[in-house]
Parts: structure tokens; C-alpha cells; sequence
């Protein structure tokens, strides 16, 4: 198989060849297709990259990338995406690679974009860290309807899908064996959100960072700490990862990759985080911390500007950064009317 499957019509084709030595042992059933045909599913193409040492990223464009490590008796996933007919998508890539069991899945923080379409993968165990679940309990269910209204979907309980409860749930860091292969999940800091956890092979010097890290995507950001975030993209950083695995967008293959990622994001959270102290300290409405930030990343990335939807994720980020300015540590509840409320007093500038 090659390094990487870009997303390209070309990728079913590719994966429709791969011959996995570990394809053939006995397998969980994933989630039947008449189970998942109420949700009209995207057909952009799913691709497989290889990290290497049993590693893999499975990715799709607009959905969270999945992270597929393979055991000699098992499999550990991390993250899902929104639904379980998106998921299935994922899970159906996944037994292309594999046919042995999900073991665990792992999820690096609460948004329902990366956890509601943990069912398809048929798990025997859920694990995030604590925080993680107090969050899902406490916003969870905010964050799924935000994103069913996104996508114009019903959010009548019956037609949402059911909220995800981890199983086992940790403090600072639970080391998962995977045969006599550690997969060590760790809270290093506050940053994307108030429980992110990254997911650590040592052996193979591979991190998957949801979140955290996010470089050529614009970061959902609504209840973010960018006071803490910096130091939470250090601590990444200390562990010199070879090859790390943001939860959206390209995977970052090499040392050069990946410095160039962390720092793009640390330069991202630091000037959201700049313009929102300055705004707040001039006794400027949050606003002016959105224009303030919009002007530096513009000038810092003039892609930047190009990117669609980037100016309403930074309207989101700013509105937090600058309350976190004035002094509210715990961001607000972040609803879907109060998303449209934003974006519509930002179109009004």
C-alpha cells in the first residue's frame, strides 16, 4: 500500500487492492446498513494512510480522521465521526485493513463531530478521560443538536444519534496494552477544549492529537482555552513525535511536518488570543478582538482568507478568546442559536 491515498476519486479503486496480512481472523460485526439508511451520507471518498508499525489514519474531507492501530488479537480506534452512518464509512475503510476485532475506542475530547458515530464500530470498551465525560454530560447534548441543525437534520430525540458515554474514564493518563504495545492517553493541558487527551505510542514515536493541533484547518474553537492552549502545543511538542495525527485535516508524516504544524497552530491561538487581550484591555466589544485577529492571520496567511467558512470559526474563536480575556474561564454553553446569533452580528461589521 502506498505511504498515502490522497482523497481523490482514485481512492476506493486503490483500497479495493490492498492485501492486508491481517485480514482473516474473526471480527465484530459493524452496524448493519438498514440500520443507517435514515441519514443521507457524503460520497467524498475515504483514504487510507499507513504510518507504519500497524498504524493507520483513516480520513475523509469534512469529517474527523480516525486513528486504527492493529493488535495480533485486536484493534484500538480512536475517534469516531458525527453519526453512525458516517462512521460506517469509516468502519467499512477499516475492514479493508483488518478484519480482527475493535477492542477500544478512544476519544480525545467531547464535540459530537469525532464521538456520536462510536457505535459502528462495535467497541467492547470507551475510554476518555474524565473531564471528557463531565463535559458530554454537561454539553453534550448542546453539541449534538448544534451539529444535526448544522447538517439540517431533525434534532427530535428519535432522529439524533444517541449520546456516546465512555466506559472507563481516567485523570491525568491510562496506559491502554494492545498485546505487549503500550497506547498511553494523556491530558497534558487545557487547550481545544477542557479535557483534550493526545494518544501516545512510544515505540513508534506516533501521536494522535484530535484537536489540538489543527494546521490547515480552521480549529472549531467556541469553548477553547487559549491562555492554556500554547502550553498544552509545548508539552505536545517535548515529546519530539515523529508522526502526529491531528483530528481533521493532512497527517503530519515527518519531524519537519510536524514542527511546521504545532507552530502553525501555536501562532493561530497566540494571535487570537493577542487580539482579544488588546480588545479587552482597550475596553473594545469582542468585536474588535474579531477584527483585530482577522487582520493579523491575514497578514500572517493570505490562504487564510480564502479558506471558506473560516471567518465565521474565527467569529466563534474570538467571541471565547475575548470573554476568557475579560475574565470567564468557563466558556458558555455554545448552542446553535447562539452560533447563528454570532455569525449574524459578525455579517454585520
Amino acid at each position: 500500500m502506498p505511504d498515502r491515498c490522497h482523497s481523490t476519486g482514485s481512492c476506493w479503486s486503490q483500497l479495493r487492492k490492498i492485501s492486508s496480512p491481517y485480514l482473516g481472523l474473526s471480527r465484530r460485526p459493524f452496524m448493519a446498513a438498514s440500520a443507517l439508511a435514515a441519514e443521507t451520507v457524503t460520497d467524498a471518498p475515504v483514504a487510507i494512510v499507513e504510518l507504519g508499525s500497524d498504524c493507520f489514519a483513516i480520513t475523509s474531507p469534512g469529517e474527523a480522521t480516525t486513528g486504527v492501530i492493529v493488535g495480533p488479537d485486536g484493534v484500538v480506534v480512536i475517534d469516531a465521526q458525527g453519526t453512525p452512518a458516517r462512521s460506517a464509512r469509516t468502519a467499512e475503510a477499516l475492514r479493508r485493513i483488518t478484519d480482527r476485532p475493535v477492542r477500544q475506542l478512544l476519544l480525545t475530547h467531547y464535540h459530537a463531530d469525532s464521538t456520536l458515530g462510536a457505535p459502528a464500530f462495535g467497541a467492547s470498551e470507551i475510554s476518555a478521560s474524565a473531564l471528557t465525560r463531565g463535559l458530554i454530560l454537561e454539553r453534550g447534548r448542546a453539541s449534538r443538536e448544534r451539529d444535526q441543525r448544522r447538517r439540517g437534520g431533525d434534532v427530535h430525540d428519535g432522529a439524533m444519534p444517541r449520546m456516546v458515554w465512555p466506559s472507563a474514564t481516567f485523570g491525568s493518563s491510562l496506559s491502554v496494552w494492545l498485546g505487549q504495545r503500550e497506547i498511553r492517553m494523556m491530558h497534558l493541558g487545557r487547550g481545544h477544549t477542557l479535557g483534550d487527551v493526545v494518544v501516545w505510542l512510544p515505540d513508534a514515536r506516533t501521536m494522535f492529537v484530535g484537536d489540538l493541533v489543527a494546521h490547515d484547518v480552521f480549529p472549531d474553537a467556541w469553548d477553547a482555552y487559549f491562555q492554556h492552549w500554547t502550553q498544552t502545543l509545548e508539552r505536545i511538542a517535548g515529546f519530539r513525535p515523529a508522526v502526529v495525527v491531528p483530528g481533521h485535516g493532512e497527517t503530519l508524516p515527518t519531524a519537519e511536518a510536524v514542527s511546521d504544524g504545532i507552530g502553525r497552530t501555536r501562532a493561530r491561538v497566540a494571535a487570537i488570543a493577542a487580539a482579544a487581550s488588546a480588545a479587552a484591555e482597550a475596553g473594545e466589544p469582542w468585536t474588535a478582538a474579531h477584527q483585530r485577529a482577522a487582520e493579523s492571520l491575514a497578514a500572517a496567511e493570505p490562504a487564510l482568507v480564502e479558506s471558506e467558512g473560516w471567518q465565521d470559526a474565527l467569529a466563534a474563536a474570538a467571541s471565547r478568546a475575548f470573554a476568557e480575556a475579560k475574565g470567564q474561564e468557563m466558556p458558555l454553553l455554545w448552542s446553535y442559536e447562539r452560533e447563528q446569533a454570532l455569525v449574524l452580528e459578525r455579517s454585520m461589521l
